[in-house]
């Protein structure tokens, strides 16, 4: 049966000498692993056709309209036929900087996500958070950052955030002058400075947990504590504090979701450094 869909590319793994299997975000469906034939021209192409397959290229979170063969419930690999992207996207993939956050996104994702299982909102926020970077002037260094924090909700890991981690402090004080706390990675609460204390002596942190304190987990506890004003705080703040931000953001992902290395990350904060 053909069926037809939409969807964002998240990452390309080569297989043979021109084809390819895709992992796309579907709409309908959720993530999804697609066979794509002919993606890349062979040696003995014509330079015509390497040129076709450049401009056709599955390039990461590249919105893609397209056609597919769904022969029954229990596979797990489709057979991708036609494929055209939903919009041009010339200017958001000739800016270096806007690519490796794309990429950095798309490989997050495709670590993240469970197949099959479709979220209509997410989708939505992943559309618009594509559609505000192609069309973002800089500054915009703090786009992927603010999409990481949103993302947290839609995949059930948002922290625990409570008004005794700052002592009674307000989040309307600048970071600098609020007190130490420490945010446990593992369990996905902030811990206020003074909150008990775990098998190794840390304070805050319970058995067995990984915490992380300084100036990022204040920062970070802010973020969270008023998603409403997050993004204009990530605006304010200095590219050295959005990277400590962006570090820890990172390390949590990687602890929640037993992740391997993102390689994307490593080339995004050489663009950022």
């Amino acid at each position: 049966m053909i069926a037809a869909t939409e969807g964002f590319v998240l990452r390309e793994i080569r297989y043979g000498d021109t084809g390819s299997v895709v992992k796309i975000y579907t709409k309908d469906k959720g993530l999804r692993s697609f066979m794509v034939k002919g993606l890349r021209p062979s040696a003995s192409s014509s330079r015509n056709s390497r040129k076709k397959s450049a401009q056709s290229a599955l390039l990461p979170l590249l919105e893609v309209e397209f056609t597919y063969i769904e022969k029954r419930e229990s596979q797990t690999l489709y057979s991708l036929q036609q494929f055209r992207p939903c919009s041009g996207g010339s200017r958001l993939y000739a800016d270096v900087a806007k690519t490796c956050m794309l990429t950095f996104v798309a490989e997050l994702l495709s670590k993240c996500l469970a197949e099959e299982q479709a979220d209509e909102a997410l989708y939505a926020s992943l559309s618009r958070f594509v559609w505000r970077l192609e069309e973002a002037e800089k500054p915009y260094g703090h786009y992927h950052i603010w999409f990481l924090l949103l993302l947290s909700r839609y995949l059930g890991c948002y922290p625990q955030t409570v008004a005794e981690v700052w002592l009674g402090a307000t989040t309307a004080q600048p970071a600098a002058a609020q007190p130490e706390c420490f945010f446990d990675l593992q369990e996905g609460r902030f811990v206020r400075a003074g909150g008990g204390f775990g098998a190794s002596g840390a304070p805050g942190i319970g058995v067995g947990g990984v915490g992380e304190s300084g100036p990022g987990a204040k920062i970070l506890h802010q973020l969270f504590s008023d998603f409403d004003q997050a993004e204009v705080l990530l605006q304010t703040l200095s590219n050295a504090e959005r990277q400590s931000v962006l570090h820890l953001l990172v390390r949590y992902y990687t602890i929640q979701f037993s992740l391997s290395e993102l390689k994307s990350y490593t080339v995004l904060k050489e663009v950022f450094a």
